[in-house]
């Protein structure tokens, strides 16, 4: 259900109405060990509100849950049949305020494929120009980052799921949610069987067409890889770039969670003509973009070394040792080549293999170099800064020189 990487110690928040979706969303964070600050509205109008108030307050008292309730009693009264705009306003006003009391790094909104479904629905009747059609599984609002884990699934998947699991949640606040909280398109959703919600799933994605396609790949690349292309990521709205950034930095090592005013600074950087630079995350976790690359790594300022060698000799320090007394020509390094220098990598370096010129960044990409040796991993260049050597990573490498350039790699960092 979670494709969210949690950060501990932060704060989190649930929209929760009592009714089915919402609680099988809170079930889920719970078992995940999250224990998000639940937030509840009370509109007075659902039949059941003040037995769901109380049912709600007693799971949450018996989780650990924090639970803030907003009392729609003193805002200025929606008008008749203006109740499902009134409402969506007065709760995510309400959603906003705990945002920033908590401090919050997302909030979780029980969005069900039938929610997807009556969006598209609606996108086609009103027409216009559709960035993306149905609804992002993470999007930004106003400086929050909102989260929908639940598109895949059905509101009948979810009532039959609670039921199931044995979970409170109440029959009339599900009930008066379809009545009341949506648009004339959900009663012909809650009609369709399940090949015809297929079918308009179906009919969703190539209504984004080739869009939807790309950002597929895109996000599958953000979940796997170790870099970025700038150049594609900045070609998306803003939702997608959030979304596509939050799957990214999932990679790191630390648990790191994205605010809506990082994103803004990120593509901010990438937008720069600076062909290098940095954005700070977490700790020594940052983001270093390389010209058109952007890449997870930690603080540039503090991890680089380097050394200078003026003639072959031996040299040994905390991140290598080499022994070149006896020459280096099997590493490609010649006499004239002195004074060397072996460093870290530099964003600009190249490297010639096989006759071919790469960045050395990409090779430790294609090499699927660890991130955290990519900081230390050692490039040999010569008195003109050209890298004449760079030491190949695999963890079944089996060194063949006869002269000794040996990294000092725990055994757990391979």
């Amino acid at each position: 259900m979670f494709k969210f990487k949690f950060e501990k110690n932060r704060n989190y928040l649930v929209a929760c109405s009592f009714a089915a979706d919402s609680m099988a969303l809170l079930d889920g964070l719970v078992t995940k060990g999250i224990l998000p600050v639940v937030c509840y509205v009370d509109y007075h109008n659902a039949p059941s509100a003040v037995d769901d108030m109380r049912n709600l307050g007693t799971y949450c008292a018996s989780k650990g849950i924090i639970l803030e309730i907003l009392d729609t009693a003193a805002l200025p009264q929606c008008k008749e049949g203006e109740f499902p705009e009134w409402s969506r306003r007065a709760r995510y006003d309400f959603f906003l305020e705990m945002y920033a009391k908590y401090d919050a790094a997302s909030i979780f909104i029980p969005h069900t494929e039938d929610d997807m479904i009556e969006t598209y629905l609606t996108q086609k009747k009103t027409g216009g120009k559709i960035k993306r059609y149905g609804l992002n599984p993470i999007s930004t609002f106003e400086g929050m980052i909102v989260v929908r884990p639940m598109l895949g699934f059905s509101d009948q998947d979810l009532l039959s799921y609670v039921r199931e699991k044995k979970i409170p949640f109440s029959e009339e606040m599900t009930n008066f949610e379809y009545e009341h909280t949506h648009n004339e398109f959900r009663q012909e959703v809650n009609k369709l069987n399940e090949v015809e919600r297929g079918q308009i799933v179906d009919e969703i994605k190539a209504a984004n067409d080739d869009k939807l396609k790309f950002f597929g790949d895109l996000e599958k690349i953000a979940s796997e890889s170790d870099e970025l292309n700038i150049r594609e990521i900045i070609a998306l709205d803003k939702d997608e770039f959030a979304e596509t950034l939050i799957h990214f930095v999932n990679n790191s090592e630390e648990s790191v969670s994205l605010k809506d005013k990082d994103i803004k600074e990120i593509r901010k950087m990438c937008l720069s003509g600076q062909p290098n630079a940095s954005y700070f995350l977490k700790g020594e976790t940052c983001l270093i973009k390389e010209y058109d690359t952007l890449i997870l790594g930690h603080d540039p300022l503090n991890l680089p070394y380097c050394y200078v060698m003026e003639k072959p000799g031996v040299l040994k320090t905390s991140h290598f040792e080499v022994d070149f007394s006896m020459g280096a020509e099997d590493r490609n390094i010649k006499d004239e080549d002195y004074p060397i220098s072996i460093r870290t990598a530099l964003p600009a370096d190249q490297y010639i293999l096989s006759d071919y010129l790469y960045s050395v960044r990409s090779l430790y990409s294609d090499w699927k170099m660890p991130m955290r040796l990519r900081e230390i991993w050692p490039v040999i260049a010569n008195s003109n800064g050209k890298v004449v050597y760079v030491p190949r990573y695999r963890r079944d490498f089996v060194e063949y020189h006869s002269s000794l350039l040996k990294i000092n790699v725990k055994e757990d960092e391979k």
